[in-house]
């Protein structure tokens, strides 16, 4: 049986330090003091000076766009291997680069899905993943997208794609 290790008193899980009650205690204190030092011109996440336009110093605003740069990463992959096998969906593609690979709407309805939505980037990764995966989308290399779109522009129908599942 595994104590607390702040209140000594409740049991928590072997993966724990502390319990629930404990854990949501400190994430209050560390909440007002976010908004305090906020409110006060300093770092939200210490009491530093901000860089200028941020509410961060510099060591804390570096640390968070690394965490922000792995989570794109993370997620993008995700949404690649599911949809493509990390793979361009085009007949004789071998694209196979992660930063050069892009989601494609499968029925060129992509436009207006932003204008309805605004889902861009991260924010449509994890879109997709919290639906499960919904069908409508297809992995494209940059050079494929392009020339899909360059084809329906021309009104000429494109049968390069390779139907994955």
């Amino acid at each position: 049986m595994i104590k607390c290790s702040r209140c000594r008193i409740r049991v928590v899980k072997p993966d724990k330090a502390a319990c629930r009650k404990c854990l949501k205690a400190a994430q209050l204190r560390a909440k007002k003091n976010h908004r305090r030092h906020k409110r006060l011109g300093q770092c939200a996440d210490c009491s530093e000076k901000p860089v200028k336009g941020h509410t961060l110093c510099q060591p804390h605003l570096d640390r968070r766009k690394k965490i922000s740069r792995k989570n794109v990463f993370r997620l993008k992959n995700i949404v690649l291997h599911h949809y493509g096998r990390h793979r361009c969906a085009w007949r004789g593609c071998t694209v196979i680069d992660a930063d050069m690979l892009t989601l494609d709407h499968v029925a060129d309805d992509g436009a207006k899905q932003r204008k309805k939505k605004r889902r861009l980037g991260v924010v449509l990764f994890g879109w997709l993943i919290k639906l499960g995966f919904p069908e409508g989308y297809q992995v494209l290399c940059g050079n494929h997208q392009l020339k899909k779109e360059l084809m329906r522009r021309r009104g000429e129908r494109c049968s390069n794609i390779i139907k994955r599942r």
